[in-house]
C-alpha cells in the first residue's frame, strides 16, 4: 500500500495516470464514432444524405415516472453535502458556537442549494435525453462535485426554463412564461452572485440561436418577428430588471450594478473578464476535472452530431458547456461540472439508442465513483 501511495504521489506516476486516462478516453470515443456511423446503404444512411428535417427540440416532457429518480438524486446530494457540513463544523457544534444565522447559512448552502440543484439538473438533463437512467446519472455526478452553492441553483433553473421555452416553441406554443421565469430567476441569481450576469448572455445566445435556426429551417408563421424579438430580448429584459431592481425601497436597491445588465458584460467576456472581474481559476477538484475532460469531447460530439442531424439540442448542450467554462474563466464562479452534464446526457442518449448501454454505464459509473471518492476524501480533512 505504501509503495502504491508513493507511486501516485510521484510526478511520473501522475503522468502515467494522465496517459492512461487519455488512452481510455480515445478508446471510449472511438467506439462511439463506430457506433454512430450508419451502415452504408441503410435507410438511415440515405436519410443522412437527404438531410433530415430540422427539429428545434425533440423528446417528451417529464412525467410522473420522474418523481422517484428526482427524490433519490436530491436525497443523495443532501446526504453527502449535509454530512460534509456536519464534519466541517463539528468542533463549533461541540463547543456550542453555532449561531442561528450560521445554522441558516449551513441549511441554505448544504441543504436547500444541493437539493434544488440536483432536481433542476435532473430535469435539464431530461430535456437533452430520453428515459430515466441518463438524467439520474448526470444529476448524481454533478451533485457530488463541488460548485458555487449560491449561484448554481439559479443558473440551472434559468437554463431549465430556457430549454422549456425552446421546447414550447417547437411544439407550436409561445413559451413566453417560461422565458420570463428564466429571466427573473437569473436576475435573482445576480443578486447573490454578480458573476451570474455573464450567464445571461449565454442564455441570450441560446435563445437567439434557436430563433435564428427556426428562421432558417422551420416553416412556421411570423419567423421574422420572432427573430427580431429574440434579438431585442436581452437588452429589453436587462433594462427592465435594472430599473425594477433600483427603484426606491426595492429589495435589491443599490445592490446591482448597471454594468451587469448592459452590453458591457459582452465586452468583459471578450476581454477575458478584465473589465468587471479579475479572472481567477480555483484549484480543480479531481471530480470536476474528470467531468470537464469527459465533457469536452462530448460537447464536440453534440455540436457535430446535432448539426448533422439538424437537432438543435446538440449545439445547445455544447453552448451550455462553453458557458460554464467561460463563467469559470471570467469570474472564478465554478459551475462547470453541472453544465458539463447536458452534453454528456445528449451523448449518452444517442449512444443508448445505438445499443451502447455498456459503454454509457461504464462512463457514468466511473465519473460517479470519482465524484463519490473525491467527496469522501474531503471528509478525511475533518475527521
Amino acid at each position: 500500500m505504501e509503495t502504491l501511495y508513493s507511486v501516485l504521489r510521484s510526478r511520473w506516476g501522475l503522468w502515467l495516470l494522465l496517459a492512461l486516462g487519455a488512452a481510455l478516453l480515445v478508446w471510449h470515443f472511438w467506439h462511439l464514432a463506430r457506433a454512430m456511423r450508419p451502415a452504408r446503404g441503410t435507410l438511415e444512411w440515405i436519410a443522412q444524405i437527404d438531410r433530415p428535417e430540422f427539429s428545434l427540440w425533440r423528446g417528451a416532457a417529464p412525467g410522473r415516472e420522474d418523481v422517484l429518480p428526482v427524490v433519490l438524486c436530491m436525497a443523495l446530494a443532501l446526504a453527502f453535502r449535509g454530512f460534509g457540513a456536519a464534519l466541517a463544523n463539528q468542533k463549533a457544534i461541540s463547543l456550542g458556537l453555532i449561531t442561528p444565522l450560521r445554522i441558516a447559512q449551513l441549511v441554505l448552502r448544504y441543504g436547500l442549494s444541493p437539493m434544488l440543484s440536483a432536481a433542476a439538473l435532473y430535469f435539464l438533463a431530461r430535456r437533452f435525453s430520453g428515459g430515466l437512467l441518463v438524467p439520474a446519472l448526470a444529476s448524481a455526478i454533478a451533485s457530488l462535485c463541488p460548485a458555487d452553492a449560491y449561484a448554481l441553483p439559479f443558473l440551472l433553473l434559468a437554463a431549465l426554463f430556457a430549454a422549456r421555452y425552446l421546447a414550447a416553441r417547437a411544439a407550436g406554443d409561445s413559451g413566453f412564461c417560461d422565458l420570463l421565469v428564466s429571466a427573473a430567476v437569473l436576475a435573482v441569481g445576480v443578486y447573490f452572485r454578480a458573476a451570474a450576469a455573464y450567464f445571461g448572455f449565454v442564455l441570450y445566445l441560446l435563445i437567439f440561436a434557436g430563433a435564428a435556426a427556426a428562421f432558417l429551417h422551420a416553416q412556421e408563421p411570423r419567423r421574422g418577428a420572432r427573430l427580431a424579438l429574440a434579438a431585442a430580448g436581452y437588452p429589453l429584459l436587462a433594462l427592465a430588471f435594472y430599473v425594477l431592481a433600483n427603484l426606491p425601497g426595492a429589495a435589491f436597491a443599490g445592490r446591482l450594478n448597471g454594468e451587469f445588465f448592459t452590453w458591457f458584460s459582452v465586452r468583459a467576456l471578450a476581454n477575458f473578464g478584465g473589465t468587471l472581474f479579475a479572472p481567477r481559476v480555483p484549484a480543480f477538484a479531481p471530480a470536476v476535472l474528470a467531468a470537464a475532460l469527459y465533457a469536452l469531447p462530448a460537447a464536440a460530439f453534440s455540436l457535430v452530431h446535432g448539426l448533422r442531424q439538424r437537432d438543435f439540442r446538440g449545439p445547445a448542450a455544447a453552448l451550455l458547456f462553453l458557458g460554464g467554462l467561460g463563467l469559470l474563466l471570467c469570474s472564478g464562479c465554478d459551475v462547470l461540472a453541472a453544465f458539463s452534464m447536458p452534453a454528456c446526457a445528449y451523448l449518452w442518449d444517442r449512444w443508448l439508442s445505438r445499443g451502447g448501454k455498456k459503454h454509457v454505464l461504464a462512463a457514468g459509473l466511473v465519473l460517479l465513483a470519482l465524484a463519490v471518492l473525491a467527496c469522501v476524501a474531503s471528509w478525511v480533512l475533518y475527521l
